[in-house]
């Protein structure tokens, strides 16, 4: 997702030999692909020749194409043809390391989060201030971004009011600060939506940031508590090998292949067999001592094993645990993801998808895939993994003989998945345009892209790019199952309202949350600030009330505004 993740002491021992096994995912060719990073609703695949492809929603130009369209497939980036080191993606931007060590960032840039200097959005990959060298990895967190120096250091710059630019006040940074304590003496870095973790070189654990739900493992957690300065994660000594941070929850992988995970377990994502938050590193069950390699995604983590196996835990809301039950309860320890029991060297978790590389560089995603980031061609989630389309390697030889003759092809292949453009030539309201290019495809009087997520009953049509879709919230089918009726309702909007209740629990009021309760999510808080809509403009009054509720219902029925 948006976690760096090193294997230091494990990596250099452990080879990873096998091929995926079963009858999904479908196996491939050779790729050649380097590394990957799953993020928000995008995905991003550096090639071993430099090359950055990114796929998935491009709201605020997060495909770093020079446009705000979506692909469904790997785009190369502009300017990044070659020449790029490292990539890693937070919920709404993403940034690269190119060979000089130089950071380029692209994407939304509220807060500043992309380092140049402004709050302006960017299409195409920006130069962050002053680091125009001498950086090794970068670590993309919800509004904030930090970076990992040759010499060991850390910068940060974006979103501060928590502290999770480390720099020891809670001020916004347009341009990156140096993270207190942290001029060298550190080997990999991670950033959760609040938070970051660095790992030592001695193999010790620090994390600075928000703390509101025990995410910096130190014993401690409640509304306003955070850390504007680095501190010890107890629990780990000096044994530390990688460290991954999701959106409110933290995992650590040991020098002796075990994990620990603690923060936020509404979703079972800490491991343990609960839904208990844990304020403490807590050993996560039925893995012990045979993981190589760890990431997070948003709500939902996930391993690779010695054997190249491919294990996940947490939300499978969209099927991004991987187990072909997409929407079933929350899974609170391990399972195998279908057809990944061996073969992989990489996994990375994205806002509700991930992805993995095999041995042979082939690239796999499942999950939440409506906004394309699974990279298959569709816009549509997968609760199995299936390959990444268009990233084999161009040829490197042509052949030395002439033929004697022309050979006539006795059939012309046929691609095995050709995307469509999803409902292009349909005509919702029967004026004889195509919804591909009616800008009112239900004539309810509102232009479509001022529409987000409802039935052109209720006044507009689903928004495949928009992640606001998690209104349409899964219920029990009655026969052992979830499902979404595909529309949202006042009841889903109460639904969703009540996650962010004033006690971050099931039984807190979903009327009324404080803005430093766990869960607040400023969304539903009226106002032009983070995380509101244009379907909620009235003036903030910092608590998520009742009139809050039914103005975020009341847009996504016949209204434009």
């Amino acid at each position: 997702m948006r976690s760096i993740v090193y294997v230091l002491a494990i990596a250099a021992f452990v080879t990873l030999m096998g091929a995926i096994t079963g009858a999904e995912p479908r196996t491939a060719s050779a790729f050649s692909v380097d590394s990957i990073s799953a993020s928000g609703v995008h995905t991003c695949a550096l090639m071993a020749q430099g090359e950055l492809k990114c796929w998935g929603g491009s709201v605020n130009g997060l495909l770093g194409d020079g446009t705000q369209t979506s692909s469904t497939a790997p785009l190369t980036l502009v300017g990044l043809e070659s020449g790029v080191a490292f990539v890693d993606g937070g919920v709404r931007h993403s940034c690269v390391i190119t060979n000089a060590g130089a950071v380029k960032c692209w994407g939304l840039n509220v807060f500043g989060r992309l380092g140049d200097g402004t709050t302006t959005n960017r299409v195409t990959p920006t130069q962050v201030v002053g680091l125009d060298s001498g950086i090794a990895t970068v670590a993309s967190g919800r509004f904030h971004t930090c970076a990992l120096t040759t010499e060991g250091g850390v910068k940060c710059w974006g979103d501060n009011t928590f502290g999770q630019l480390g720099d020891g006040t809670t001020t916004i940074r347009l341009t990156p600060v140096n993270v207190v304590g942290l001029s060298s003496g550190v080997a990999a870095l991670s950033a959760g939506d609040f938070h970051v973790c660095a790992v030592m070189t001695d193999q010790s654990l620090k994390c600075w940031g928000r703390n509101n739900l025990g995410q910096l493992g130190n014993g401690n957690s409640g509304v306003g508590i955070f850390s504007n300065s680095p501190i010890d994660v107890p629990g780990f000594g000096s044994a530390t090998a990688a460290v991954a941070g999701g959106a409110f929850h933290t995992c650590a992988l040991n020098t002796g292949g075990g994990v620990k995970c603690w923060g936020w377990n509404w979703f079972g994502q800490v491991g343990d067999g609960s839904t208990l938050n844990r304020v403490n590193p807590t050993t996560v069950s039925t893995l012990a001592s045979d993981v190589v390699a760890i990431d997070t995604g948003g709500t939902h983590s996930c391993v690779v094993t010695t054997a190249g196996a491919v294990k996940c835990w947490g939300d499978n809301a969209f099927g991004q645990v991987g187990d072909g039950d997409a929407g079933s309860a929350p899974n609170p320890l391990p399972l195998d993801v279908i057809g990944l029991s061996s073969g992989i060297i990489a996994v990375s978790g994205g806002g509700d998808h991930t992805c993995a590389m095999t041995t042979t560089r082939e690239l796999l995603c499942w999950g939440q895939g409506t906004n394309g980031q699974l990279g298959d061609g569709l816009a549509a989630s997968s609760d199995v993994p299936v390959a990444v389309l268009g990233l084999n390697p161009k040829p490197t030889q042509t052949s030395t003989v002439t033929p004697t003759s022309t050979p006539t092809p006795t059939n012309t292949p046929t691609p095995t998945v050709t995307p469509t453009p999803k409902n292009a030539a349909a005509d919702t309201d029967g004026d004889t345009l195509p919804n591909s290019t009616d800008p009112d495809d239900d004539n309810d009087g509102c232009l479509d892209v001022q529409e987000i997520g409802s039935e052109p009953s209720q006044g507009g049509l689903r928004n495949p790019h928009d992640f606001w879709d998690l209104f349409d919230v899964w219920t029990d089918d009655g026969q052992g199952g979830y499902v979404r009726d595909r529309s949202i309702t006042v009841a889903d909007i109460f639904a969703v309202a009540g996650r962010f209740g004033a006690a971050g629990d099931p039984g807190g009021d979903p009327l009324v949350s404080p803005p430093d309760a766990p869960a607040y999510h400023t969304a539903f808080d009226r106002g032009e600030q983070i995380g509101a809509h244009s379907w909620n403009r009235a003036p903030a009054d910092g608590a998520i009330t009742i009139e809050d509720v039914f103005a975020v219902a009341a847009q996504f029925g016949h209204s434009c505004a």
